[in-house]
């Protein structure tokens, strides 16, 4: 019932927006249907009987591409939220002014409130979840990343510690089960360079600045510091 009002005052506003009086069928009706939607034990069925689609008409711009109220908009997002929508209920929305559209449209909307704006994300963001996530049944079975190790026994406890009283020194953690795979596989390989001969100007030049790297380098400096300034000038 509460939907079927909805929709007649939605109706009932393009007619006084046609006729240019003020359309504030929808605003006299915003508490009742905020009482409604708040309510959990009526949530799934105004969900099931063409809720999402009735949102939708009350969010969907004027004919002359401004958007309802902002008080309208700003309740009616808050609700939304709260619903338990599925994807089928979206998809029996329609196409053309289906809720998902609208609320995308007031995601990027340069001029709705910075709030409208964080309501309306956040619902996509949830409602793409249940495209971009599949059923149980169609997922892709993942390979095992390590193996897992056999059960300890008796016979396998008893083996270690005899191997562990023949060796002197102690053995060497390993992890072993484990098969590492480089993922992606490079295509790119390096390039091989020609080895420059020592005869050649960069060979020569590579020599020096390698003496010249060395820590300690005591030949490259061309004084010694004195504290009594005996060789300050001393170059």
């Amino acid at each position: 019932k509460i939907i079927e009002e909805m929709q007649r005052a939605q109706k009932q506003d393009l007619e006084l927006y046609a006729a240019n009086k003020p359309a504030l069928t929808k605003l006299a009706m915003l508490k009742r249907v905020v009482a409604v939607m708040g309510k959990y034990q009526f949530a799934v069925h105004f969900v099931a009987f063409g809720g999402c689609k009735a949102c939708a008409s009350w969010l969907k711009p004027l004919p002359d591409g401004t958007r309802p109220n902002q008080h309208l908009r700003t309740e009616i997002l808050r609700m939304v939220g709260r619903l338990p929508i599925t994807k089928e209920a979206l998809m029996g929305c329609g196409r053309k002014y289906s809720l998902g559209k609208v609320i995308h449209g007031i995601q990027n909307d340069t001029e709705e409130t910075v709030e409208n704006r964080k309501l309306a994300s956040m619902l996509v963001q949830q409602w793409l979840r249940f495209v971009l996530v599949q059923p149980e049944g169609e997922q892709e079975e993942q390979e095992p990343r390590r193996i897992r190790p056999p059960p300890e026994t008796a016979e396998s406890l008893a083996a270690r510690e005899a191997e562990s009283a023949k060796r002197i020194h102690p053995a060497i953690p390993i992890i072993e089960g484990r098969d590492y795979v480089v993922r992606p596989i490079p295509k790119d390989m390096p390039v091989k360079r020609d080895r420059v001969g020592a005869d050649t100007n960069r060979g020569k030049l590579g020599e020096i600045l390698k003496i010249m790297s060395r820590p300690n380098k005591r030949a490259w400096k061309p004084y010694d510091i004195s504290i009594a300034g005996r060789q300050v000038n001393a170059i």
